[in-house]
């Protein structure tokens, strides 16, 4: 998966396709089509479509994740909460705001279940939450959301890391629309 990450960066979206597409086929054969692994493999499989502007695909990858996922582990694990969270960005994508909204509450309500209150991926969900509340208007919700997505990553990740460059931008564009 690496090699599909490097091309990723790169922009080089149909050989990491190829490349996650290969990765699949293998886990698949290892480790059978409703695996854990293959699970991993199609979230990253979601990620390239989506950069590659293939949502309809990304969210069919993330959802087949989601299925072995909550099979796997039940409707709680954080595993379910990162597939959850995938499919509620392309779905912010696509313009479904109140569907994206659902995905990143249940995300959140699962990650704080399995990891409290402070964990870095509290902030990410918070950060998505916070967008969404943001394009629907809800001003003082999505404040809310960037105020705590900050403060967590400002404690988690230092002051200078770009998710808190980018928590600092979000909350300073919903202060600016007050």
């Amino acid at each position: 998966m690496k090699i599909a990450a490097t091309l990723l960066d790169l922009g080089r979206y149909r050989e990491a396709e190829q490349a996650v597409r290969r990765a699949i086929e293998i886990d698949e054969r290892s480790f059978g089509k409703d695996s854990e692994a293959v699970a991993r493999d199609l979230n990253s499989l979601g990620l390239v479509l989506r950069e590659a502007g293939d949502l309809e695909g990304a969210r069919a990858a993330f959802e087949r994740a989601l299925r072995i996922d909550e099979a796997a582990y039940g409707p709680n694990h954080p595993a379910v909460a990162t597939d959850i969270n995938n499919i509620g960005s392309v779905l912010r994508e696509v313009g479904d705001l109140e569907g994206a909204h659902a995905a990143f509450e249940r995300a959140l309500r699962i990650d704080e279940a399995a990891y409290g209150p402070d964990h870095l991926n509290i902030a990410i969900r918070l950060n998505n939450l916070g967008s969404v509340l943001s394009q629907v208007g809800d001003l003082e919700g999505a404040r809310a959301a960037f105020e705590r997505a900050l403060a967590i990553f400002e404690t988690t990740l230092g002051p200078r890391h770009r998710d808190v460059v980018t928590a600092r931008s979000n909350l300073g564009v919903v202060l600016g629309a007050h």
